[in-house]
């Protein structure tokens, strides 16, 4: 069970560090590289050479830490390798030569379009209310054989859903129930607003008179 536990915690951990290096979170600082981690800007200092990482996870564990692999997968990355036949006193020798090229790069920005997304804030709640009519629109009133008549199952679910976005109270969400009915959005307003005054609420209950 324990080589099962070690494989699966190396993997994750190799996986973390190739999502550290594709995202080009690391950069050169002399002899040691900063690593950024994933869900922050916290730094942490790693040294290849040494095996060493500031992270907790190599001070505690002594283990490679995904910074540390991470920072290994941009040197090879980064590591251009040339050979060539030298001569060295009369004999053929081969001459390696490793080059390791650090890039420093950008942080990606993407430009913001501040006037469409204030429009959007202005619009919301009139775009709402209208996307929610025509979800509505599709219920279907169920079938009445006796009784007074009921309110639309249609408007009921609007009215409820309206009252949730407004996050308010069933009392003070009224004006959102007056306003869809004014611009024609539901029918018996007045009765529906009855309805959304729910238990625990403070004030007065639903109307017993109210029509169903």
């Amino acid at each position: 069970m324990s080589n099962i536990h070690t494989t699966t915690g190396a993997d994750a951990r190799q996986a973390k560090a190739l999502r550290i290096a594709d995202r080009l979170r690391i950069r050169r600082d002399g002899k040691v590289w900063i690593v950024l981690t994933e869900s922050s800007n916290v730094q942490y200092m790693v040294d290849p050479e040494a095996g060493r990482c500031s992270c907790p996870d190599h001070q505690i564990r002594r283990t490679r830490c995904k910074h540390l692999i991470a920072t290994e997968i941009v040197i090879r990355r980064e590591t251009t390798r040339t050979e060539e036949t030298v001569s060295v006193n009369g004999e053929s020798a081969t001459a390696v030569t490793e080059t390791v090229k650090t890039v420093e790069t950008a942080r990606v920005t993407y430009r913001q379009d501040w006037p469409a997304y204030n429009l959007a804030q202005v619009r919301e709640q009139e775009r709402f209310t209208g996307l929610l009519r025509e979800l509505c629109d599709g219920v279907e009133q169920p079938i009445q054989r006796k009784g007074r008549p009921r309110l639309p199952l249609a408007d009921v679910i609007f009215a409820l859903s309206l009252k949730t976005y407004s996050a308010m109270s069933g009392r003070r969400a009224t004006g959102f129930i007056r306003d869809a009915e004014a611009k024609g959005l539901m029918e018996r307003g007045a009765a529906l607003q009855q309805r959304l005054s729910l238990p625990g609420e403070s004030g007065p209950g639903p109307n017993p008179e109210a029509p169903h």
